[in-house]
């Protein structure tokens, strides 16, 4: 048995030990329930089928943010825009195609900061928006 706070519950092998002690006499274990008994309530019964759960999405500031600055149809109309960057000291601005357009931007950035680069590219002059 492990103990979890106020419930006690039972491991696989103890579900077929309270099986065997419930069962009439001569019948086997064949029981798919585990009892999970609280101290101040009766016993209850639940079946042992196991549940997937798709987990929630947790709301996170760290690594999901993207700075992009701008967004071109052809690609060296994009490296410029990179390399006014690079001259201005924003070194890891890089070039990527999606979605039939170039974009210029910086990935994988903690909430806070993205939000501090988009200040100092506003400071430089440079329009710039975060997004995650």
């Amino acid at each position: 048995m492990k103990h979890a706070g106020k419930l006690t519950t039972l491991t696989a092998a103890g579900a077929v030990a309270v099986a065997l002690l419930l069962a009439p006499s001569g019948a086997g274990a064949t029981s798919t329930t585990t009892t999970t008994v609280a101290p101040s309530t009766a016993p209850k019964s639940t079946t042992t089928t196991p549940s997937v759960t798709t987990p929630k999405p947790v709301a996170t500031t760290s690594g999901r943010w993207t700075v992009l600055v701008a967004t071109f149809p052809t690609k060296p109309e994009a490296q410029t825009q990179l390399a006014q960057l690079k001259k201005l000291g924003f070194k890891h601005f890089h070039v990527a195609h999606v979605a039939k357009q170039y974009v210029v931007r910086e990935r994988h950035l903690h909430h806070a900061t993205a939000t501090k680069l988009v200040a100092k590219l506003k400071a430089a002059g440079v329009v710039a928006t975060e997004s995650q």
